[in-house]
């Protein structure tokens, strides 16, 4: 992304803070604001919302690569798709040209979904097989869009400020983030019965949590999907957070 010129080009452009749904606190006391902390981190903030501005291009061959690997981690074709036609729907995408609906959140969004597919790929590919589930599917990568979506707001309201200095990494904190709300919407379609008609209220409700109580969320993730020690073995040692490489 620091080597793509494209990228620079929206850095005047883009929105890096949105208080206006924050807690009251850092709405109205600027300086009760969470802050990344350096250079480095506000560079990698500014990246990744570029990212989400750009769009998907048809002759770029690294926009193509990513997403073929997405369509081929996820439905096990070993062949590259046609980059127009009907069998984007088999991953969830609502037309014939994939482009049209990374609109929303840009190639960020393809970043994400890249990530959770190929270093959450056992989550992820459970979460695709009950996408396709009869009478309870969704469209998996039209959900994974709008978890980008849900990640570049709390971005924007400094909730995953404390993460991204805690990990080093804006970047990292994002997937994090992304993961850990495909985690939640997995535990509540299943656990609740829900299916599409219900989608936009779990929508809203990890909207909230994933913007508003984005440390409770990310904990709630790691927990869950931090593997349990041994019997009889020592402390330390083993866990593997959600979202790491």
């Amino acid at each position: 992304l620091e080597r793509d010129a494209p990228v620079a080009e929206h850095m005047d452009s883009i929105e890096r803070e949105d208080w206006s749904n924050a807690s009251c606190l850092p709405r109205y006391l600027p300086f009760m604001r969470p802050k990344l902390k350096g250079e480095r981190l506000q560079t990698q903030r500014d990246l990744a919302l570029c990212a989400a501005k750009l769009q998907l291009l048809p002759d770029d061959g690294t926009h193509t690569r990513m997403l073929n690997t997405i369509f081929r981690a996820l439905t096990g074709n070993s062949r590259d798709p046609p980059r127009f036609g009907a069998h984007w729907d088999l991953i969830g995408f609502q037309g014939s040209d994939p482009a049209t609906d990374l609109r929303g959140a840009g190639l960020l969004s393809l970043l994400n979904a890249l990530h959770f597919v190929t270093r959450r790929k056992e989550l992820a590919l459970k979460l695709y097989a009950l996408s396709r589930q009869e009478g309870r599917d969704f469209p998996f990568m039209t959900v994974s869009i709008n978890f980008t979506q849900i990640c570049m707001q709390a971005l924007r309201m400094g909730t995953l400020h404390a993460r991204a200095n805690e990990k080093g990494s804006v970047v990292d904190a994002l997937h994090e983030l992304h993961g850990a709300l495909w985690w939640k919407m997995g535990e509540e379609w299943q656990g609740r019965g829900l299916t599409i008609a219900k989608f936009g209220i779990l929508l809203k409700e990890l909207s909230e949590l994933g913007t508003k109580r984005t440390p409770k969320l990310l904990a709630q993730a790691q927990a869950a999907t931090t593997p349990a020690p041994a019997a009889g073995a020592g402390g330390g040692g083993g866990s593997i957070e959600l979202g790491s490489v």
